[in-house]
């Protein structure tokens, strides 16, 4: 009797860990779009000897933010709605790809500017 109980527990539980993770998700969508409109200026803040460079490695940031958003929502909230199949790996592996490589161009471009 106790392990039929447990299932709709679980089911709840798990909608909302997924509704928590969609709102971290579009927090950060938030967090990245904001940061990708100042980065101009904010270049020029941090390092004024090489703006566009800087300007650069926040978009870069942002992007990574914004993949990671992506990731967290195919994780976890198209994880629980869907079951799991080869396209939803396929995409959380995508994400995850481009979430490393925006934020190793982010620090690549920083250490190349000297503001790092």
């Amino acid at each position: 009797m106790k392990a039929d109980m447990d299932v709709p527990v679980a089911r709840k539980v798990a909608a909302g860990w997924s509704l928590l993770a969609a709102l971290a998700a579009v927090g950060f969508l938030v967090a990245g779009l904001c940061l990708w409109r100042i980065a101009p200026g904010l270049g020029s803040r941090i390092a004024p000897a090489h703006p566009k460079l800087i300007g650069w490695s926040i978009r870069c940031l942002a992007v990574a933010i914004i993949a990671g958003a992506q990731f967290l929502l195919v994780a976890m909230v198209v994880d629980w709605a869907w079951p799991r199949d080869r396209l939803s790996g396929v995409l959380r592996r995508i994400a995850a790809m481009v979430a490393a490589a925006a934020t190793i161009s982010a620090v690549a471009l920083a250490a190349a500017s000297g503001a790092a």
